[in-house]
């Protein structure tokens, strides 16, 4: 729910927007201009405590000069103002041309500023303004980016090229400490190259890179350490990314702007899945070498930088401790029952908190659906086994034995060899539990 000071901001940014656009008004009237209106609105808005308005943002941000700004009005009154399509075509003496002008625009301006036009300034460089097609350049119809335009009215959300490719994270369950560490030390990482650039903005913000074979834990991880530094983390993977440069550009520069309007981070999930087009890899790392914006690379294993500097986090499954503490929390009250059972599957599974979670409320819907707990055990195991298969699947083809140690067929020295084996795995959780080996050795 808004608050009042919330709904406050948006009923006096609506009013300075209304009243810049305005001014522009009266040019096309060529009217006397009225600022007083401005004035008063912006004496009240300092009064009231409130923070900058969103086309004062807007061109902070983009370092927009005053003849930039204007244009962007210009067409802001197009898409907001009933009047301006005929203002502007009896502006511009051709009742056909209902829109904003390049050539409208200098005309308008107290300081025009041809230069401001160029591909390199921000009005295109960063896609403010979308330039139609004319027979002359000046003569083209000139229209405001839509996510622009939704921002001065002080309504900020993903730009919509993104969204068919992008997916919002947020943290649902608190991180085990393990996690929780590398969380805090990968957000101290950017933390502390953005204080030493306030005072010498040289360094570019490293590419965070997490590294392990499960996805979730590397999402959790990357989300809070985004969230702790007031950054939206937006997951997208790279077999969605365009290999064709012109695309890739267009992608890029959109993040770009996002990071700066919106404080949106790129959360890149770089993942082995099989064959890849090599065209894709290139274009992958050509997009972390050059994009202009902080980002976040979750990958199975370590990517080679080039001229930009990475920093890497391997991220483990949660240690045996957590791993006690997760299921304790996840069945609840069966826990008890299943203590011996959780030291098992500690002992043969390496599963992520998300997995562990959602295994643990089954297991509480089975025991309210029976009644009874004799079957846990069994059950539990069963669904541990079921959610490792998909990875052991990957790697080899599973077989279903139906024979025993009687149908093996072994002269004695090899058929000890198997029951050594087999007595190994049986007593790992001596081992690793209770001997305390497991906190010495542990699995990525």
């Amino acid at each position: 729910m808004l608050t009042d000071s919330i709904v406050d901001w948006y009923q006096e940014n609506q009013q300075y927007l209304d009243a810049q656009i305005n001014r522009l008004r009266q040019r096309l009237n060529h009217q006397i201009q009225d600022t007083d209106s401005l004035r008063a609105i912006a004496s009240r808005a300092i009064s009231l405590n409130f923070p900058a308005f969103a086309l004062d943002q807007l061109r902070q941000i983009f370092e927009l000069s005053d003849f930039e700004q204007d244009l962007l009005l210009l067409c802001a009154g197009v898409e907001l103002e009933s009047d301006f399509a005929s203002l502007c075509a009896k502006a511009q003496g051709n009742p056909q041309r209902t829109y904003a002008t390049v050539s409208l625009a200098l005309a308008l301006s107290s300081q025009p500023d041809w230069m401001a036009l160029s591909p390199e300034r921000p009005l295109r460089r960063c896609k403010l303004i979308e330039i139609g097609s004319g027979h002359a350049f000046t003569h083209s119809p000139v229209r405001i980016d839509e996510q622009i335009l939704h921002y001065l009215l002080g309504n900020r959300h993903l730009n919509e090229q993104l969204m068919g490719i992008a997916t919002p994270l947020s943290v649902s369950e608190s991180l085990v400490p393990s996690h929780q560490q590398l969380a805090e030390e990968a957000a101290d990482t950017w933390q502390a190259v953005s204080q030493v650039n306030e005072v010498l903005p040289v360094l570019q913000l490293p590419v965070l890179q997490l590294c392990g074979s499960d996805l979730a834990n590397q999402r959790a991880i990357a989300t809070l350490a985004c969230t702790s530094l007031n950054l939206k983390p937006y997951a997208v993977s790279a077999d969605l990314l365009p290999v064709d440069l012109t695309n890739l550009n267009l992608i890029k520069c959109l993040w770009e702007r996002e990071y700066v309007l919106n404080q949106t981070i790129l959360v890149l999930e770089w993942l082995d899945t099989g064959a890849r087009e090599p065209r894709l890899d290139n274009a992958i790392a050509h997009l972390l070498e050059t994009i202009d914006a902080p980002v976040m690379l979750l990958s199975r294993d370590r990517r080679r930088q080039a001229s930009r500097p990475y920093v890497t986090f391997m991220v483990k499954t949660p240690t045996s401790d957590e791993q006690q503490q997760l299921w304790q929390q996840a069945l609840g009250k069966s826990a008890t029952d299943l203590q011996q059972s959780v030291a098992y599957l500690i002992s043969y599974f390496n599963l992520s908190a998300p997995t562990i979670r959602t295994l643990g409320s089954k297991v509480q819907q089975l025991q309210k659906q029976t009644g009874h707990s004799q079957a846990l055990p069994g059950a539990l195991w069963n669904l541990c086994r079921t959610q490792a298969r998909p990875r052991l699947d990957e790697l080899a083809d599973r077989i279903e034995s139906s024979v025993g140690w009687d149908d093996l067929v072994l002269p004695d020295l090899e058929r000890q060899v198997l029951h050594s084996i087999s007595l190994q795995l049986r007593q790992r959780i001596k081992v690793y539990q209770e001997w305390g080996f497991g906190k010495k050795v542990s699995a990525v």
